[in-house]
């Protein structure tokens, strides 16, 4: 059975193209296409409307080449082939033009060189050089594939890179004896680090405030294999204790050994938030109770004051029945400054605001509260002007009061108290106690001194009613409850700083009035 075969046939004369095509024909070929040119413009049109066969089924599968052309050369012809990057096997089948040619003629890359007169070997040649050819193909052919699993890699690795550099969560590898192998900026900045470089080789130990609770955490990782939503408390690089919420999964790495792949997201800011938000709505509900009670309360000490004034007219002259009624006079009278605390704080005492300015009254105020502040206690001001605040001055009498007082008790052997005032500006929404605050100014009073300060257990109740530190007989623990219910009622808001041996920091906020607000409400 003839095998089928295209043939591109260089040759200036038709009889020795016939020639050709016989002698294919002979060596078992079909020609079943065949275009002869002599010249280079029609060597091209046949190199354009076929091509090569490594690139479409039905392209030139061979070219045959007289070396002798009066318009054209070989040389040319190769030429054409390496600018059209097209793998064609050339042979040249000419006449006898010396050995010292045909070599030459192959060094230029012409496959093989066949003498007219020798046309014997045309068909095995033609078999060989398709066969190498077909290898040529089927090697480009893997290497396409290879280059293009390469490119594929190298996207998926560049995918992944920056996956792993520009993810907004925190991405760790470490390996069983602690070393942090890798981390992305994410992780270097959760972390405190300036950059991933200073997390590489660092030990994962030293981000841990307890040794043991990483331990606990690797136990139960081992155990599992992987963890999901795990909180953990991690120290960072400058000190700050952080919350972090981690899923972690344990890898076969090769020569790293089992290694731990570890996603973290910062939610400390979003622990403090709910936090504050328990606390508020837990002082809500307690205010809520508070002031009812002490509204039901009130009413039933306004009937007992009511007949102590009757029995004062009615005993006047009996001095033994007067003190008895003077006692009972005076434990209402403090019954009811405690059910007015109560009131204030839960926010059910009457409001008459005014325009005030808060450094001016704080300035006003301190003319007789300065006698509250033991000697032993330095005092400091830096009260500056905060623009005009719709409040309450009597009720801000009461919360400079209560700041004060509870100061001086926390520096009993003496100390540094500082009150300022001064504005400030914010420009996107504050959340905060007892309100969060929008965006716009603000008039701060900060009353800070240099006391035994506060755990974070105790800064987390000092707002509740009856909660206090101090001895018995030393406070009602109403004081801040009503400078919280009082703050509450101007949309304000309170913040605390303090620890243990480091004083504490009280910075109340009151919105500015609005210049189209009444001055009276």
């Amino acid at each position: 059975m003839s095998e089928p075969l295209r043939a591109l046939i260089i040759e200036d004369s038709e009889e020795d193209c016939r020639l050709l095509l016989r002698e294919l024909r002979r060596a078992g070929f079909d020609p079943i296409e065949s275009s002869r040119a002599e010249d280079e413009p029609g060597f091209l049109a046949a190199l354009n409307q076929r091509g090569s066969a490594v690139d479409r089924a039905d392209g030139w599968q061979v070219i045959l080449s007289d070396y002798n052309l009066p318009n054209f050369s070989v040389e040319r012809a190769l030429d054409v082939l390496r600018r059209q990057d097209m793998d064609i096997p050339m042979l040249v089948v000419s006449g006898s033009v010396g050995e010292a040619v045909a070599v030459a003629t192959m060094k230029l890359g012409v496959q093989d060189y066949i003498f007219k007169t020798n046309l014997a070997r045309l068909g095995a040649a033609i078999r060989r050089e398709l066969e190498e050819a077909r290898g040529r193909g089927q090697r480009r052919s893997i290497e396409r594939e290879r280059e293009q699993l390469l490119q594929s890699l190298r996207a998926s690795e560049e995918r992944y890179r920056l996956l792993f550099e520009r993810n907004l969560a925190g991405v760790l590898r470490v390996n069983e004896e602690g070393k942090i192998l890798d981390a992305n900026p994410a992780a270097a900045r959760i972390l405190g680090c300036d950059s991933p470089g200073q997390l590489r080789g660092a030990s994962a130990d030293s981000f841990y405030p307890q040794p043991a609770s990483r331990k606990a955490f690797l136990n139960r990782l081992l155990e599992q294999g992987q963890s999901s939503n795990s909180e953990q408390q991690l120290l960072s690089r400058d000190g700050r204790l952080i919350t972090v919420l981690e899923n972690a999964t344990l890898l076969e790495s090769g020569p790293e050994g089992l290694v731990l792949e570890s996603t973290i997201i910062d939610i400390t800011e979003y622990k403090q938030v709910a936090q504050q938000l328990q606390q508020s709505q837990r002082l809500e509900t307690v205010g809520r109770l508070a002031g009812a009670v002490a509204h039901d309360f009130n009413n039933m000490l306004t009937v007992i004051l009511g007949n102590c004034d009757l029995l004062f007219v009615r005993f006047r002259e009996n001095s033994a029945a007067m003190r008895h009624v003077e006692n009972i006079r005076d434990a209402g009278l403090r019954a009811a400054s405690l059910t007015r605390q109560l009131l204030t704080f839960g926010r059910r005492q009457p409001m008459t605001l005014n325009r005030v300015d808060l450094g001016r009254l704080v300035r006003l105020s301190l003319q007789w509260m300065k006698r509250l502040v033991p000697d032993s206690v330095q005092l400091e001001l830096a009260l500056n002007p905060t623009g005009e605040i719709q409040a309450d001055p009597a009720m801000l009498d009461q919360v400079l009061l209560n700041l004060i007082v509870n100061a001086c008790d926390a520096m009993p052997m003496g100390g540094t108290l500082r009150l300022e005032t001064e504005t400030c500006e914010f420009k996107t929404a504050v959340p905060g106690t007892p309100t969060d605050l929008s965006a716009g100014t603000y008039a701060r009073l900060q009353v800070s001194d240099t006391g035994q300060g506060m755990d974070a257990e105790t800064q987390a109740r000092i707002f509740e009613p009856y909660f206090t530190t101090k001895g018995p007989e030393k406070g009602t623990g109403l004081g801040l409850a009503t400078v919280y219910g009082i703050v509450a009622e101007h949309h304000g808001q309170i913040r605390v700083q303090s620890q243990p041996g480091q004083g504490s920091h009280f910075a109340v906020l009151f919105p500015q009035a609005s210049k189209t607000a009444p001055a009276h409400v």
